[in-house]
Formats: C-alpha cells, sequence, structure tokens
C-alpha cells in the first residue's frame, strides 16, 4: 500500500460523545483561529501502556500494519476544565460525520471543573518535532541488534516508532508555518527518514522538491545542496542514468558559482554512483571525476581530498579488469603519497590506514614477497599507532579537512556534509566504523603471510581467528552507530560476508596443510552459514565453495566425487570470459577446477580419459595468457606431467617432448621461487628428481631427492612427504646407505599412515572401474601432479 500523504494517522474522533470528549482528525488538527478561547492544555502520560493504535502502513517497507509498541507510553491531553455549555462548534459537526477510530491523542475531561488555570499554551509543534526526535532515536538505537536478530516482534516495533515519527514530522509540515530554515531542515529530515526507511521514493522526491524551491528562495545554499545530493540517490534507485546526467549539470553549476566544497561532494557522489554499475563506460566515467577532484584540490591546496581521490582512484583500477590497472593503481597511489605528510593528511586516521591497505593489496596482486612483507609491517604499524585516535568517530565518518577558500560564500545550516570542526571547515564521507577497519587489517595480514603458513606456528591461521573473534564479538559490546535499520542491515551482512571469506581462506589453508578433516568440518559450516543469511553469498564466494568441496574430496582419496564436483556447472568456464584480465574469480577457478580433472583423468586407464584432448584445448588459451603468477606457474607444471601426445594441443609450443618437459619445468620452478610457492616448489622438485634421477648413482641424484624432501616438508603436504621421503630412501639404497635409507623409509611409511585410508591401500571406490589408489600408485601419480619453487640448479 502505497504512502497516502492526506490519510489521517494520529487524531481520531468519536462522534457520539460531546465535543470536550471527541478526537481531532490528523488534516484539521490543531483547529485553526478557533471562535472561542479554549483552555490551555496540558500533556499528561498514563501509566497503562498497553494500550493499541492503527499506524499509518504507507510508511513500512513491507507495507503491513503494525500495532503501538507496548513499552513506548501514549501521551494524552488533559483539559483542566470544559469549555461553556451551549457552544456550537461547525467543525464539530464535521468530525460527527467521520467514522470511529481508535485514539492516539485523547482529549478527556474531569469530573469535576476546576478553576481556571494559568500555565501556558501547549507548543504542538515542538511537542510534535521533540516526539519524532525521540521516536526516531530509540528506533535507530535498537537498529543493530534487530538487524541482527531480524525477529517479526523487534521489526514491528522498529517500524511502528519510524512511522510515528514520520506522523509528527508530516504534521508539523502540514499544520504549522514555519521559518524558512526551520522548515527546511524539517523537510530535509523527513526526505532523509524516507530515504533510508521506506520504499516511498515518490513522496521523498516531492519533499525535496519542495525544500530546494523553499531554498532557493530563501538562498539557503548548504541545505540545498544536501537536498540535491539525496535527490540523486532517490532518483538512481529508479533510473541511474537520469541521476548520473543531473549531478553532472549541478557540477557545471557549482564550478561555475566557484563553490569547491560542494564540488568535491558531487564529484564524489557522481564517481561513487558510477563505481556500482557494472558498464566500462561509467568506470572510465568514476576515473573521470576521481582525477578531476585532485586536480581541483591540487589547485586549492586541499591536501586531505587530493590525497583521498587518488587512494579512491586506486582502489577503483583494482577491481577493474584492465590487463594494466596494477600500474594504473600504484601511479594514483604514488599521487597520493606526495602530501602524506601534509598535516591536514595526517591528521586524518582513515587515510593513514587507506593508504597502507592499497599499497599491499599491490603488492599482493604483484606476488613481490619483499613488497609484501615492508608493506605488512608498516601496515600493522600504523595500525597499532591509532588504535585510540579519538579523531575516528564511532560510525566512521571521514572528515577530509577543506581550506578557507574552498569553503568561502557557503553560510552552513546543518546540512551534514560539509561541517565545521574545531573552527575549521571538513567534507564529511561515509566509510566503515573502526572495528571493522581492524577486522579488514587482520584478513590482509592472513593473506599477506599465507605463503609461509605451513611453517613454525602458522602465523595466517593465527591472524584468522583473530579477525574472526572481532568480527564475531557482540555488536551491543561495541557501541554499533545509531542509524537505519537498511544500513544496519547491510552493515550487518558485510560482516557476515566478512567472516564467510574468513572461513574461505582458512579451508584453503588446511588444505594446503593435507589437514582435509579440518577443511571439511570448515566447508560444512560454511554451508551452514549461507543458509542463515538473509541475503545470498556473493557468486564469487560460492563458486569457491564449491571448489574447496572438490578439493577436500581429491585430497581425501574421493576422485569419484571430485571429479562430480570439478565437471559441475558451477565451476564450468564461462564461455564469454575475457582472457588475460584479472579480478575474475569465477573464471581463474573454473581453470583450476579444469586442471583437477586433468590431473585425474590423464592416465590412459580413466573411464574418461577421453575428455582429456578438450579439456586441454579449452584451457590453455586462458593460462598462457592470464597474469596471474600463481596460475602461470601451475600451467607450466601441468605441461610436465601430460602425456607427449597432447603436446601438440598446447598453444604456441613447437619444441620437442623431452625439451618442452624442461622448459615447463623450470619455468614452474623459477615462477614459484618468485612468488614464494611452497607446494609448486616441493611437487616440481619431485618431478624433476623421478624423470631425470630415476635409477641414477650419484651425489646429483642425491641431492635432488633430498631438495625434494627439504621442500616437501616445508610445505606440509603430507602426501609430498611421504612420496619425496620414499624416493629419497630409494637413492640412499642405491648410494649403498642402507641404514639412513631404512631411516627416511621408516619416515615414509609414518607419514602415510597419517593420510587417508583411500590414499593409504589399493581400495575400490563404487563401481566405476578404475577407480583405486594405492601408496605406489599414489606415488606414480603423485610425480605427475607438480606445482613449483625452488629446483633451478639441478634443472
Amino acid at each position: 500500500m502505497p504512502y497516502n500523504a492526506d490519510q489521517p494517522h494520529f487524531y481520531q474522533q468519536y462522534p457520539n460523545q460531546p465535543y470536550t470528549s471527541r478526537q481531532y482528525d490528523g488534516p484539521h488538527y490543531p483547529p485553526v483561529n478557533p471562535s472561542i478561547p479554549y483552555p490551555p492544555l496540558e500533556v499528561a502520560v498514563p501509566q497503562h501502556t498497553n494500550y493499541q493504535y492503527p499506524v499509518n502502513p504507507g510508511y513500512y517497507m513491507n507495507q503491513q500494519t503494525y500495532s503501538q509498541p507496548g513499552h513506548y507510553p501514549q501521551a494524552s491531553i488533559q483539559a483542566p476544565y470544559p469549555p461553556a455549555k451551549g457552544h456550537h462548534d461547525p467543525a464539530a459537526a464535521h468530525h460527527q460525520m467521520l467514522a470511529p477510530r481508535q485514539p492516539t491523542i485523547q482529549v478527556e475531561v474531569p469530573s469535576r471543573p476546576v478553576q481556571e488555570s494559568t500555565a501556558s499554551p501547549v507548543d504542538y509543534q515542538i511537542l510534535l518535532l521533540s516526539l519524532a526526535e525521540e521516536y526516531l532515536d530509540a528506533a535507530h538505537g535498537t537498529s543493530m541488534l534487530t538487524a541482527l536478530s531480524q525477529g517479526d516482534a523487534q521489526l514491528d516495533d522498529y517500524y511502528k516508532l519510524v512511522s510515528t515519527a514520520l506522523g509528527c514530522m508530516e504534521t508539523v509540515l502540514k499544520r504549522f508555518r514555519l521559518p524558512p530554515l526551520k522548515e527546511a531542515q524539517l523537510r530535509l529530515r523527513f526526505a532523509q527518514t524516507l530515504y533510508d526507511e521506506t520504499e516511498n521514493e515518490l513522496e521523498a522526491e516531492t519533499a525535496l522538491s519542495k525544500g530546494i524551491d523553499l531554498c532557493e528562495r530563501n538562498k539557503l545554499l548548504d541545505l540545498k545542496y544536501t537536498m540535491q545530493v539525496l535527490m540523486s540517490r532517490v532518483l538512481h534507485r529508479s533510473n541511474a542514468k537520469a541521476a548520473t546526467k543531473a549531478i553532472d549539470g549541478i557540477i557545471e553549476d557549482v564550478g561555475a558559482y566557484q563553490h569547491t566544497a560542494w564540488e568535491y561532494a558531487f564529484r564524489f557522489l557522481r564517481a561513487s554512483l558510477s563505481l556500482s554499475m557494472p558498464s566500462h563506460q561509467d568506470f572510465v566515467a568514476a576515473i573521470h571525476q576521481l582525477q578531476g577532484i585532485a586536480d581541483l584540490a591540487h589547485r586549492k591546496r586541499d591536501q586531505a581530498i587530493f590525497a583521498f581521490a587518488g587512494i579512491t582512484e586506486a582502489l577503483a583500477h583494482l577491481q577493474s579488469s584492465s590487463p594494466d590497472s596494477g600500474n594504473y593503481a600504484q601511479r594514483a597511489l604514488a599521487k597520493a603519497r606526495q602530501v602524506q605528510l601534509d598535516q591536514d593528511v595526517s591528521s586524518v586516521p582513515q587515510i593513514l590506514v587507506l593508504l597502507q591497505f592499497v599499497d599491499l593489496c599491490c603488492s599482493l596482486r604483484q606476488s613481490n614477497l619483499e613488497q609484501i612483507g615492508q608493506n605488512l609491517a608498516t601496515m600493522q604499524q600504523i595500525m597499532d599507532q591509532i588504535v585510540d585516535d579519538v579523531s575516528w568517530l564511532d560510525d566512521g565518518t571521514i572528515l577530509l579537512p577543506l581550506t578557507s577558500k574552498s569553503a568561502q560564500c557557503l553560510a552552513l545550516n546543518g546540512g551534514g556534509i560539509v561541517q565545521e570542526r574545531d573552527s575549521k571547515h571538513v567534507l564529511a564521507l561515509a566509510w566503515l566504523p573502526k572495528k571493522d577497519v581492524y577486522t579488514v587489517g587482520y584478513l590482509l595480514s592472513a593473506v599477506a603471510t599465507s605463503y609461509k603458513n605451513a611453517q613454525g606456528d602458522h602465523k595466517a591461521e593465527q591472524f584468522i581467528d583473530e579477525g574472526l573473534a572481532l568480527v564475531r564479538s557482540n555488536p551491543a559490546t561495541s557501541k554499533p552507530p545509531a542509524e537505519s535499520l537498511p544500513s544496519s542491515a547491510d552493515r550487518a551482512n558485510g560482516r557476515k560476508v566478512l567472516e564467510c571469506q574468513f572461513l574461505i581462506e582458512k579451508a584453503f589453508l588446511l588444505c594446503a596443510r593435507s589437514e582435509w578433516e579440518k577443511a571439511r568440518a570448515l566447508i560444512n559450516e560454511l554451508h551452514t552459514f549461507s543458509n542463515a543469511l538473509s541475503a545470498p553469498l556473493p557468486p564469487d564466494f560460492s563458486c569457491l565453495i564449491r571448489y574447496l568441496d572438490g578439493a577436500v574430496h581429491q585430497g581425501s582419496g574421493n576422485l569419484t566425487k571430485a571429479l562430480t564436483i570439478f565437471q559441475s556447472p558451477d565451476l564450468s568456464l564461462p564461455s564469454n570470459s575475457p582472457k588475460g584480465t584479472p579480478n575474475n574469480i569465477r573464471r581463474d577457478i573454473a581453470l583450476l577446477a579444469a586442471m583437477n580433472t586433468i590431473l585425474i583423468v590423464r592416465s590412459p586407464n580413466h573411464p574418461t580419459h577421453h575428455l582429456l584432448p578438450s579439456l586441454i584445448s579449452r584451457i590453455d588459451p586462458y593460462l598462457s595468457t592470464t597474469l596471474n603468477k600463481h596460475l602461470l606457474s601451475a600451467r607450466s607444471l601441468l605441461i610436465s606431467n601430460l602425456p607427449t601426445t597432447t603436446h601438440d594441443l598446447l598453444a604456441n609450443e613447437s619444441l620437442s617432448s623431452t625439451l618442452l618437459i624442461k622448459k615447463h619445468l623450470s619455468t614452474a620452478l623459477n615462477i614459484a621461487k618468485t612468488i614464494g610457492n611452497a607446494q609448486i616448489t616441493a611437487m616440481t622438485l619431485s618431478v624433476m628428481s623421478a624423470k631425470f634421477f630415476k635409477g641414477v648413482v650419484g651425489d646429483q641424484a642425491e641431492k635432488s631427492a633430498r631438495a625434494g624432501q627439504n621442500m616437501a616438508y616445508k610445505s606440509g603436504m603430507k602426501l609430498w612427504m611421504s612420496v619425496s621421503s620414499g624416493m629419497l630412501a630409494d637413492t640412499l639404497e642405491r648410494q649403498g646407505k642402507k641404514a639412513e635409507a631404512e631411516k627416511v623409509k621408516g619416515q615414509a611409511l609414518r607419514l602415510a599412515g597419517m593420510m587417508p585410508r583411500s590414499v593409504q591401500k589399493f581400495e575400490v571406490v563404487g563401481e566405476e572401474a578404475g577407480e583405486h589408489s594405492v601408496v605406489a600408485e599414489r606415488r606414480r601419480e603423485a610425480l605427475e601432479q607438480g606445482d613449483d619453487e625452488e629446483r633451478d640448479e639441478l634443472a
């Protein structure tokens, strides 16, 4: 049911009672120019709070009618004495024609007349506005708990409070003549509440249109621009292109008037709305606006604005699919770092943290281990320094200082976007609360240390556990910001998505250490977690969880189930996926699933071996042009283990089979050494030892086997630790070192006993022929799988 502005919501009446005990209808309350003087009214709050009354359902997001919550008392108005007898009021006769309704504000007459009161008349305007503020504060104070609980009772109470507050504000706007400034402020608050809490875009646009006209007539520029920002957001919900076109016109106007602070605001708004749209044209428009902000801020010497624009541009490039996005991001970040020592920049803690976040992400994109270590240490140092910074507001708002020249000729009227703090003008932008930022810091720290997680005390997993503890902490104990229910719901959903990402990252780390049972428990937790979410998980997350499921089955020896998952539509390679572009998680995971499938079916005895040529032909054009160094090293290792009959299917390869294998083993090892991938390194070394030193007696063969075993232990993969130890034992035995060979062989058998049963011994898995695994067979297969890192001199 759409919201009807003329529908009465508060003031009801009884037609069969005397005038003094009847109720006013909303559109006619309070009476204007009464014919006789009425006694002053006093507001009284009764003790019984379980009275129910109807509320206008048009304000609700779910378009339902709710009753008044019991814990908010109903206000009634008591008259000190009745009016004179025999008086006839034409308005009363009109009220008697209306249908009876439950009262909200009830006029009651005491049983005995009292002497005339000298109290001042009630100011209904102040009363209603005060009630509206109290109702909104009460609703927003519980918005986070309501968003987390999603209980019907809590939602009912919340929407009743918001509906009552909207009704109070609407009544004041319709029934009272206000000063222009106060009316403009009230219209802005009314429209903002409609935008935040309801789906009534038309009513919000109407209120804003009237407010903008009012501000134009009375030169209230601050409120006018604030309303135009809100109008653009309202319009963007229904017509994104019209909204961006309107903003472009406003940017030209404020630029012509040299209202610099508001030009920043509208350009940031245009960039954020464009980045929320998927087309490349919108992305280019967003980058153009951010660069325009940086140029203008450089001329006006607004260094904080200049730095923030550069950081935002770098973030936008990191999310793009351009092949040169990493270089563009670093250029934008370099511009921001030019002014990082300026006092206006260093006084904003969010800018300091964002600089390090983006810098670390650029290093992770390039897989530069040295820069990753340096940036991680700097990020953690800065976050330790600002943990108690009082300038970081509870709601996460970023306050960017402005020079006096940028804020001149602007009288602030409480719009909230351009503010004055400590005698200095600032531009207020919404961001994350401190707790959420530190949670993101733990996630980035885990990703940055994941390449060496298998060693020592599993540092990356410790960061994940700290981040999970923080994201799962009770919001009631951390003073969540007072905001609308949709905003709190978005914030809560974002925290749950972040929790899900922590769990996915930890599951990958456990798989890397062959902790299959723990990884399986995490995957089950992820399935339960995703089913309990009010909103679906991002598609990329669903793809990652599906791949993890297949990887755990493969690592546990259930190749039938793994093959089914890897060949499922969820992990199929998109037909229109671009080649050679970053930031396409679903494409990269589909390539990984296809490589796992190739490793399973590459044996000529496998019943689906005939799929091998088509799989290679489909994925190699993507792998040969990828910018992901991990995928490149995995491709080289995969090629070195393919049957020689398939080498003709590879892109841009014309070498003989032997030279091709040597080339790709060397490539896999070199890349893996650069990116610190211990798994690929260990597998590559073992494959090299098996292919080039099998049955060879000499120091070179022993060095090769020992190098493979050392890297396998560093990787933490029990299967390859067992395989490499067995290969070393065989080499030592051929060298005549029987005592050491027996000791190493015992280690191999002990490690084999720690693996799943289906990996330890021959076992038919189901009815399909050819689905078995033996330790010896597993070793042979393992020697053909491979990944990359530390074997150059042996090549």
